[in-house]
């Protein structure tokens, strides 16, 4: 509203603004004080003019900003009707955020405190709304991202870890493309035995300062790293961005010499696990499905794969190699189910997040699980539709609008207690 005042100043007011005053004005409105001082003093005509407007509008402005500031933080909180403290050690239910992970960090950087709406909450430094406008924006308004996939993982992870046991007795879970890092911090929170691997250098700092906050740092484990199966291969991404975005194999592709960024290192998940058993591996790789599938070869062959979910692009992969991802899957003995996308609500025009009741309902659900009736959507993808299923999703036919979709895999042998025994098959995802 402050900012409509300036634009139409009251007659009473008698600001004599020149049209270049004007635009500068309101261009450097939300500012520090002093920039803000030195604006008016060069926009107002004469001392008794920029007194009187010190003395009217700057309180206004001051506390404008300061509610608009706390709002835009605290937006999901608000929205809850919870009594909620503002106070970030009041709110975590891990034993309070550890301010002192927080010494290192630039004053004037883009990252802010968010937490999570699951049980136990936990704190999470993440980049401002502005900087990414998608899966961060909607962990500060919602506090959830991608239900259906948390929907996944609760039903996995929450029967099978628990806090109370010793870290090194805890099942393991591996988080392939963990970007900021949600869900590796959902499942260290509940008890597991946790590895991310992420390769943006911004986003494993993010991720290893929200393990700090929370205490987390004995369970989860960061690594900055690629998974392929060809370990010598460098891989790129463009650094002038901190989002969701697609390894590629030369520096010109990442957005050339001044913005590309060269990937610390690149490895296998057989080489990191050649004997151990992994409950859960969620791998979101933005087309790097096949290569990441292909670095646990091992893993799959002797079925040391528990549960996976997997992230599913076959606009980048291609039609040959999406299918023949699939029958891989299938000849290691595993099962192919798709993940039904519940993530309905719009909370702004350039990103897609949960609705306020829909994250309700899961943090009710991941609460009382195993004791309330609680069940999670699945589509059998047939072997008989695995030559069709790729260019049907590519094309939006299984769910309007999307077109790539997550998958769960489990192996054959385990279907009848998949998901910890609470999924709800419904119709196979596409007959061809």
């Amino acid at each position: 509203h402050t900012h409509h005042i300036l634009m139409a100043p009251p007659p009473f007011l008698s600001l004599p603004f020149t049209k270049a005053g004007r635009k500068t004005f309101c261009r450097h409105f939300y500012v520090q004080k002093f920039q803000l001082l030195r604006c008016m003093w060069n926009t107002c005509r004469g001392r008794t003019t920029l007194l009187l407007f010190l003395a009217t509008l700057v309180p206004l402005c001051y506390f404008s900003a300061k509610q608009l500031s706390s709002r835009r933080t605290d937006s999901h909180q608000e929205s809850f009707h919870e009594p909620i403290p503002r106070k970030w050690t009041q709110i975590n239910e891990l034993g309070g955020v550890r301010w002192s992970c927080l010494e290192n960090q630039h004053r004037g950087t883009d990252m802010t405190i968010a937490h999570s709406a699951t049980t136990p909450r936990f704190a999470m430094w993440l980049p401002q709304m502005h900087v990414d406008p998608m899966i961060s924006a909607s962990l500060h308004l919602t506090g959830a991202f991608d239900l259906h996939v948390l929907a996944a993982v609760v039903g996995v992870v929450k029967n099978a870890c628990t806090l109370s046991a010793p870290v090194e007795a805890s099942p393991l879970v591996v988080d392939v493309g963990a970007h900021v890092g949600f869900f590796s911090l959902f499942m260290a929170s509940q008890g597991c035995q946790t590895l991310a691997l992420e390769p943006q250098t911004a986003l494993v700092a993010s991720l290893k300062t929200s393990a700090c906050l929370n205490g987390l740092s004995n369970r989860l484990t960061v690594k900055e790293a690629a998974i392929t199966n060809d370990t010598r291969l460098n891989m790129y991404y463009d650094g002038m961005f901190v989002r969701d975005q697609r390894l590629v194999d030369t520096c010109e592709a990442a957005g050339g010499r001044s913005r590309c960024r060269r990937v610390a290192s690149s490895v296998g998940l057989d080489n990191i696990y050649p004997t151990d058993i992994i409950l859960l591996a969620k791998i979101d790789a933005s087309g790097m499905e096949e290569k990441v599938l292909r670095s646990m070869d091992s893993l799959l062959a002797d079925q040391r794969v528990l549960n996976i979910v997997l992230n599913y692009h076959p606009q980048f992969l291609g039609q040959q190699a999406s299918v023949s991802l699939l029958r891989k899957l299938d000849e290691r003995g595993y099962s192919v189910f798709y993940l039904p996308f519940i993530q309905e609500g719009v909370s702004s025009a350039r990103f897609a997040a949960p609705s306020l009741s829909e994250v309700r309902m899961w943090r009710v659900a991941s609460m009382t699980l195993p004791d309330a009736p609680f069940s999670i959507q699945v589509r059998r993808v047939p072997e008989s539709s695995f030559g069709c299923f790729p260019d049907a999703l590519r094309k939006g036919r299984i769910e309007k609008g999307r077109h790539f979709g997550d998958l769960y895999i489990v192996p054959k042998s385990q279907e009848a207690g998949m998901l910890g025994g609470h999924a709800k098959h419904l119709q196979p995802a596409v007959n061809c």
